[in-house]
């Protein structure tokens, strides 16, 4: 706002004549805030031009505060003053329309002509590795038929790496090497209900042989044919343990037995014999006396049986029984990656 707006500002409000006028001494001085008239073109110091102006003054106390001075030239200054300094005089505004970095007092802005050039040495000396805009800009003005002529240009300048090598990385883990980590066919267990992403339930159902290409390439029909044409088996581990395939039959002795195939369970044989006598003595642990409900009516050894007492036997007394033959184990979620 310039001076003469700022007096038809008071005179509109009704405080004209307000303004105090200030002709001699410096302008570098705490004094009560309001506004002053300047006369510095005479005897007044300290202003920011020697132009005569209005001056606004604010102050907190004699150490701290800040003016403002307008210029009848049109220029705006204002100047602070910080625990008893006083600081430079800041331009605000020029006379007149601002329309360049300098009117603002802006000087390490890129004008114009600054970014106008850069972009002039850019087109004309980046190196020709870089895909220029040199060798475009001559396609379009040398050719009429510059369409053809600037995918010609392109595609002779375009990188046509495809792999991380062919753009210099040295560092990044490749799209086969992050495969290997978990391939397709592999085995895990996860503590989840529910298989995660690139994983399958190895429930033993049947998968569509299009959906999954990478996995039935690498298992093929080994769990199950499916419906022999556009699906096939996955592994079925719910509630299987894992042994390892013993293709020589180092430890696993079960001659008939192919890769991928259910072994049943099983225990070593147990056998022997049980002699009579008139008395038995056992722990009550395994083997437990019992009396005899009859007596055996057999013959051995052409003699006939006189004592009522036998033997029975029954696991649960000694060791944890149940329906089936099992280790102690903890259920997980057996899954195939595809």
């Amino acid at each position: 706002m310039t001076p003469l707006r700022v007096e038809q500002a008071l005179n509109a409000a009704g405080l004209s004549g307000y303004a105090k006028n200030i002709t001699s001494g410096s302008l570098q001085t705490a004094r009560p805030n309001g506004l002053y008239h300047v006369d510095a073109s005479g005897q007044v110091s300290g202003a920011p031009e020697k132009s005569n102006g209005m001056l606004l003054a604010n102050f907190l106390s004699d150490k701290w505060g800040s003016q403002v001075y307008w210029m009848w030239g049109g220029a705006t200054y204002e100047q602070r003053l910080e625990n008893g300094n006083w600081q430079p005089w800041v331009k605000l505004l020029k006379t007149g329309h601002q329309s360049t970095l300098a009117d603002y007092g802006i000087t390490d802005g890129a004008s114009k002509t600054d970014l106008q050039k850069a972009i002039n040495d850019l087109v004309a000396g980046t190196p020709g590795a870089l895909n220029t805009l040199q060798e475009l800009a001559a396609a379009l003005g040398n050719d009429a038929n510059y369409a053809a002529s600037i995918t010609k240009q392109l595609s002779n300048k375009a990188d046509k790496a495809t792999t991380l090598a062919g753009y210099g990385i040295t560092d990044g883990a490749s799209k086969s090497e992050l495969q290997s980590i978990s391939p397709t066919g592999q085995i895990a267990f996860f503590a989840t209900t529910n298989a995660p992403t690139g994983w399958l339930f190895a429930n033993g159902q049947p998968v569509l042989r299009a959906n999954y290409p990478a996995l039935f390439a690498a298992i093929g029909t080994t769990y199950g044919l499916g419906d022999g044409s556009t699906t096939f088996n996955l592994p079925d581990l719910q509630g299987q343990f894992i042994r390892g395939w013993d293709p020589n039959h180092k430890v696993d002795t079960d001659t008939n037995r192919a890769f991928g195939r259910e072994q049943g369970d099983a225990i070593r044989n147990i056998n022997g014999r049980f002699g009579h006598h008139p008395s038995i003595f056992v722990d009550d642990k395994l083997f437990k006396k019992v009396t005899m409900t009859g007596v055996s009516t057999e013959t051995i050894a052409g003699n006939s049986p006189t004592s009522s007492q036998a033997v029975d036997f029954d696991a649960s007394r000694t060791v944890p029984t149940a329906n089936e033959t099992r280790p102690r184990n903890v259920a997980l979620l057996a899954c195939i990656k595809y």
